[in-house]
């Protein structure tokens, strides 16, 4: 049972009270379901989820579609934490806050970790002022030389830049950050520099259909400096082929997103929509069917990172899908060197890739386009 840990989250009770489980099974077996552990740790389902993700994350624990949870082979390497080889640790420090793409990053991290042999311990956290410095003090004190932060949302930047400024070991970062961009896991030379081609990409698509009204939106707060790339790679495009650039720019409010429905609504037709990612072209779509608009009939949209929004929206959302796999790697390479007290940032050129579903009407378009810099998916 979950011991009495009132300063503690519930998760990480679930987290404690699963490690020490696992410590009492052997390899292979399979741990009791997750309503199981809910019952007998008096929680939710999800609370139990999220606190055996970690174990999934560090290689404990597989989990199995279909057949359950069950605990992986232990390592044979008895060395101590201080003995092992620098890049055996790698501290995972995921915000509390609700991201698809942050998700879809951490898993990718997790299997590329799994299949390199290389031990996660990951942590979630709220508040990099108040609840780091104890988090990071116990994964230095377990064997960790180096952190990865995966995503962070815009408003958390002078709480990273603070942290990481402070930090005993060296944290790679997912953007440039002003004076830690040697910690960016991209070097600065090519740093968004896919999303320029990506933008690109969907404006040539767009007009490939006969798209004239080209419009692009996203969050008002434009402080990402992958956004702000994209929005310029946007306005780029669009005066250098006469289009009129047109931004829809919203913040969490209902009122703002209505607001810019009714607006968007008076081109009818004759509109082709751009989305800084799927969250928001959900968002959208759904303002603009409150409109009695529909896509692709009345307008078309394409959005970003194919989360499981873009195949759930209606229709299905053409997306510009994010190479996990690839940031995953270039992170870990860039964590290994700096625990080593070295550096490695990648300068690899990513093709963007887009997937075709039915939200822009025009996957006969997409089967002839000769655009040799990116990958063309259709039907997801």
């Amino acid at each position: 049972m979950i011991k009495n840990q009132p300063k503690t989250l519930k998760y990480m009770q679930v987290e404690t009270a699963v490690r020490e489980l696992v410590e009492r099974m052997e390899d292979g077996h399979r741990l009791p379901t997750e309503r199981d552990l809910a019952k007998m740790l008096d929680c939710h389902v999800l609370t139990v989820r999220k606190g055996i993700q970690p174990l999934v994350d560090e290689g404990v624990l597989t989990r199995r579609v279909g057949s359950g949870t069950f605990v992986n082979p232990r390592s044979n390497d008895s060395r101590p934490p201080e003995e092992r080889i620098e890049s055996d640790y790698i501290g995972l420090l995921i915000p509390n806050k609700e991201s698809l793409y942050c998700d879809r990053l951490v898993q990718a991290l997790a299997d590329n970790a799994l299949s390199n042999e290389i031990s996660l311990r990951s942590a979630w956290v709220n508040d990099f002022e108040k609840d780091v410095p104890n988090t990071v003090n116990e994964m230095v004190q377990s064997g960790c030389t180096v952190l990865i932060l995966p995503w962070f949302p815009s408003e958390m930047n002078h709480q990273i830049w603070n942290f990481v400024s402070n930090c005993p070991v060296p944290v790679v970062l997912p953007e440039l950050v002003s004076g830690l961009e040697h910690l960016c896991f991209e070097s600065k030379d090519v740093f968004g520099s896919t999303s320029v081609l990506e933008v690109e990409l969907i404006c040539k698509y767009f007009l490939s259909m006969g798209c004239k009204r080209i419009h692009f939106i996203g969050p008002e707060n434009t402080s990402s400096p992958l956004l702000q790339q994209k929005i310029t790679a946007y306005a780029t495009f669009a005066a250098k082929n006469n289009i009129e650039a047109k931004f829809g720019l919203f913040d969490s409010s209902q009122g703002s997103l209505m607001k810019l429905a009714k607006q968007e609504a008076k081109y009818k037709g004759d509109l082709a929509v751009i989305s800084c990612d799927d969250a928001h072209a959900a968002r959208f779509m759904t303002a603009m069917h409150m409109q009695g608009l529909e896509a692709p009939t009345d307008y078309r949209i394409v959005g970003h990172n194919d989360t499981s929004i873009a195949v759930n929206t209606v229709p299905p959302l053409t997306t510009i899908r994010e190479n996990f796999a690839y940031i995953s790697r270039a992170m870990i390479q860039s964590a290994k060197a700096l625990s080593r007290g070295g550096s490695y940032q990648s300068k690899e050129m990513v093709k963007p890739q887009l997937v075709v579903r039915e939200s822009c009407g025009g996957k006969g378009v997409a089967e002839k386009m000769d655009l040799p810099q990116c990958e063309i998916i259709l039907n997801g």
